[in-house]
């Protein structure tokens, strides 16, 4: 009888547990996120980011440019409000790490500041285009 009630306690802990995070809300960098990046040379790129935000950890990959492959994040970290990631995108066919910085802006969107190893920082606002699932 005492198994089965410690069993029946176990049981009852992991449905709670279950139930409490399978409640659990996405997070605001949760989301299709579409921009513009404007280059100093006043070229336009388009900026895509598919985030995936559950509690504190984010996953996701940024759409690669003009034909070159997409971007895996790593290393993601939330702190206070504000995403912090790094990716490696390929140009002339070198690979170059970008360090992304993104913060949640008052009207919805989010606004990502990058830099390029050994660059001048770079800016985009974006919008949410979908929500992931």
């Amino acid at each position: 009888m005492i198994r089965l009630r410690s069993f029946c306690a176990a049981a009852a802990c992991i449905t709670l547990a279950s139930l409490s995070m399978a409640g659990e809300q996405p997070g605001p960098f949760n989301g299709t996120w579409v921009g513009v990046v404007n280059l100093p040379n006043g070229e336009k790129l388009p900026f895509i980011a598919h985030l995936k935000q559950q509690g504190d950890s984010v996953s996701g990959v940024l759409d690669g440019i003009n034909g070159a492959p997409d971007v895996p994040i790593q290393g993601a970290m939330i702190n206070h409000e504000t995403l912090t990631f790094t990716g490696v995108r390929l140009i002339n066919k070198q690979n170059v790490t970008f360090t992304y910085t993104v913060k949640p802006t008052s009207h919805g969107d989010l606004h990502f500041s990058f830099i390029r190893e050994g660059g001048q920082p770079l800016q985009s606002t974006t919008h949410r285009l979908t929500a992931m699932p």
